[in-house]
């Protein structure tokens, strides 16, 4: 939530303790959470190291949450990972100008996951969140697939992913889904 609304080192602070806590008392699947907070933070600030940073932090909350039986943090780490290769790979065209406002030109190293690789996390988040009945992930991965769709250059995917998130989540209340599926509705054509 409070990176959500903007408070960005506050969130930073406040998870760190978490970890630290979690992993004194050896909460694997919130320790995952943690790490993966921490790469969207560092996701979210963007520097080179930072994106380093955000790939270690995601590697970490995905390894973790393979390791234990809790699905939930699987479909978290998968959704985080691939939603920040997905929006970082649809952040910059072939002349790095970014397609959505405030995104960032593509790293000059392969620390960002290939787009493929952001495919699959999704699908597979997908296919956890869906069987399980996970409504409000499945909205969140629908989102990060129409960033994926819009990043290869299919907006009628991207458009359908994002339509789909979108009328879904009214049902369920939630505002967040509302408010990132205009965000990328608004760059299709």
């Amino acid at each position: 939530h409070l990176r959500r609304v903007g408070q960005a080192d506050y969130a930073r602070r406040v998870t760190a303790a978490n970890l630290t806590i979690c992993e004194r008392n050896r909460w694997p699947d919130n320790i995952s959470m943690c790490h993966r907070v921490l790469g969207e933070l560092d996701a979210d600030a963007g520097g080179a190291e930072d994106i380093a940073s955000a790939r270690d932090h995601f590697d970490t909350a995905l390894t973790i949450a393979r390791a234990i039986s809790h699905r939930p943090a699987l479909i978290e780490a998968l959704l985080a990972r691939g939603r920040w290769a997905a929006k970082y790979h649809a952040g910059f065209a072939s002349d790095g100008s970014g397609v959505g406002a405030g995104l960032r030109p593509a790293p000059t190293s392969d620390v960002v996951l290939p787009l493929q690789q952001a495919f699959s996390d999704l699908r597979e988040a997908l296919g956890y969140a869906t069987d399980g009945g996970y409504r409000l992930y499945e909205a969140d991965i629908r989102i990060a697939l129409a960033w994926a769709h819009l990043a290869s250059g299919n907006p009628a995917a991207a458009r359908q992913e994002a339509t789909r998130a979108q009328t879904m989540s009214p049902d369920m209340g939630y505002h967040w889904g509302q408010v990132d599926a205009a965000e990328v509705l608004a760059l299709l054509p």
